[in-house]
């Protein structure tokens, strides 16, 4: 039983961290302007409300009105 709570926290506080990396990956590519590797980025996790209203945003900042319809 203490093998798996171990298991559970050690793979919840990786999630959390590589999280954190993807974040700040987005920040400094958008800061960048490098709107489509941040897209490309975000396109990973199609299932997170905050990515997809990032993902508009970056279509809007490169005029893909159409894309970020789909959006």
């Amino acid at each position: 039983m203490k093998k798996y709570i171990i298991t559970f926290v050690f793979c919840s506080i990786s999630i959390f961290l590589l999280g954190q990396t993807n974040l700040e990956k987005i920040k400094k590519l958008q800061d960048e302007k490098n709107y489509y590797e941040a897209i490309q980025i975000l396109l990973q996790d199609p299932y997170n409300k905050d990515a997809l209203r990032n993902i508009i945003d970056l279509y809007i900042n490169i005029n893909d009105y159409k894309s970020s319809l789909i959006y």
